[in-house]
């Protein structure tokens, strides 16, 4: 399904088709996109590339792209940051990069409604989500290398890596498959990226530092737009765009790009207005920076226009859904991809059973944020046999996460 639209005095959707063809056009026959014809690949840039041919319909391309990806995939769940071909450039083992995959996997999925690769594709995920998850630290934060988790933890990767942890429980959910240890830690994580800076590493020079708690769908409506505006005279250049680094002159296209994507969610989620400068003139991009056609398609949730500083809001969309059928009861139902799939096992193991995957990190003791608590402090749970003991409200059954998949459509997030 191609979903390429015009966007007004930025780009249109020819011009989208041809960014699309020319990612195609770099793709090597195993699947593999590198960044340039003969340059270096990274896994992070690869989902991204896949999701633009999602975007542009070119879903077998995709799925050569998401096979390249679960070849090189290690034993324990993890992708190095750069290869060429199929060799190791950069052995580094970036807990985001991993992560990214069930980004790529879960907007596979809602741009086609292919059940069978979301199925095939879990162990893949399964693997990635739980090898990052055996860095986070027991103040929520998640440290950015694998290979040498005392670097320390990056907002803007933690942030990133809350976006990719939504997406894996959704398809978890999706599939049938209980993962509430992956729900508590996300909990954890949104605390530390929105109460926490002092868990991460000083990059406050950096946009992405700025953007990211945003983009990757920690802060929303009128915590977003505070964070928009402080940082704003920092980064903002009138007129042009948003400076990579505050105390460089460059302007780039991908910075700019990423930060109206964040000004368009701000405007979702409540009255108050960011104040912007006029639209950025359209800059080319490099055809593995293809994030602003693609991250309409990121996760995202749907929050009341309410000053709480809540950071989920359990089935608001659904809420907002219903009063939509309500008044207009000729509306169409929900895609069929999204409803959720018959669970195919009890709720607990049964007494005595062992599953390796539950209790591999049973003796972690993690920070749990109870349903409609907003300060940072969090009470104490245990991993168990069973799960998370004692389980929280969000906690077996669909999550206060997931209780409705990331909108599937640049249509959908307009609504």
């Amino acid at each position: 399904m191609n979903v390429l639209c015009n966007v007004d005095g930025i780009v249109t959707a020819d011009e989208l088709a041809a960014t699309v063809d020319a990612i195609a056009a770099v793709q090597l026959p195993d699947g593999n996109i590198p960044w340039t014809p003969g340059d270096h690949t990274d896994p992070w840039n690869l989902v991204e590339a896949a999701m633009a041919l999602d975007v542009g319909g070119r879903h077998a391309e995709a799925e050569r792209a998401y096979e390249w990806l679960r070849t090189r995939q290690r034993p324990d769940g993890a992708w190095h940051a750069y290869y060429v071909g199929d060799a190791v450039k950069d052995p580094t083992l970036d807990t985001n990069v991993t992560c990214y995959v069930a980004n790529g996997a879960w907007h596979h999925y809602l741009s086609t409604c292919d059940r069978r690769f979301l199925e095939d594709y879990w162990p893949v995920v399964e693997r990635a989500i739980d090898y990052t998850l055996d860095y986070q630290t027991e103040t929520g934060e998640i440290a950015w290398r694998g290979d040498d988790p005392v670097d320390g933890a990056l907002l803007t990767g933690s942030s990133s890596l809350h976006a990719s942890l939504r997406c894996a429980i959704a398809i978890a959910e999706h599939l049938g498959h209980e993962r509430p240890d992956w729900e508590l830690s996300l909990g954890s994580l949104a605390i530390a990226v929105a109460h926490r800076p002092d868990v991460f590493l000083d990059k406050g020079r950096w946009a992405m530092d700025w953007y990211y708690p945003i983009l990757g769908g920690v802060l929303r409506g009128h915590s977003a737009h505070a964070r928009i505006a402080g940082g704003w005279d920092t980064f903002v250049v009138e007129g042009r765009g948003a400076r990579c680094v505050s105390d460089r002159p460059w302007v780039t296209a991908a910075e700019t790009t990423r930060r109206a994507s964040c000004s368009r969610g701000c405007s979702s989620c409540g009255p108050t207005a960011v104040a912007t400068g006029p639209a950025p003139t359209s800059t080319a991009a490099p055809s593995n920076a293809t994030a602003s056609c693609t991250r309409s398609s990121s996760p995202r949730g749907t929050r009341p226009p309410s000053s709480s500083p809540r950071t989920h809001w359990p089935g608001a969309r659904r809420r907002r859904d219903c009063s939509a059928a309500r008044a207009s009861p000729s509306a169409s139902r929900p895609p069929s991809c999204w409803r959720r799939a018959p669970r195919s096992r009890p709720r607990w193991p049964a007494t005595g059973a062992t599953n390796d995957r539950q209790v591999r990190r049973s003796t972690r003791r993690l920070p749990v944020v109870e349903t409609g608590v907003n300060m940072p402090e969090a009470t104490a749970r245990f991993h168990t046999s069973k799960g998370a003991w004692p389980p929280s409200r969000g906690s077996s059954n669909t999550s206060w996460n997931t209780s409705t998949p990331p909108a599937a459509t640049c249509g959908d997030q307009a609504s």
